[in-house]
């Protein structure tokens, strides 16, 4: 049975960014080492303690999700 994932809503400037089900799996392919919804969950609370470092658009928003799973020293 594959795992279902619970969507997660991570903070953008004035709105938020729904992490999808296909999305995490694909997330879980790409960084095997990582434990997806704990990283999404640390990535959150980064991001309510750093306004200024929330993402503006969508596409901002996937490719801080990458820089974060991928370890990029630049968002920690």
């Amino acid at each position: 049975m594959p795992i279902v994932y619970p969507r997660k809503y991570l903070p953008m400037n004035g709105r938020f960014y729904c992490v999808t089900n296909k999305e995490q799996h694909d997330l879980a392919k790409e960084f095997p080492e990582c434990e997806v919804e704990l990283c999404l969950l640390e990535l959150q609370s980064y991001l309510d303690d750093h306004p200024d470092m929330q993402p503006a658009t969508g596409n901002k928003a996937k490719a801080l999700i990458q820089a974060w799973f991928s370890g990029a020293s630049a968002t920690r």
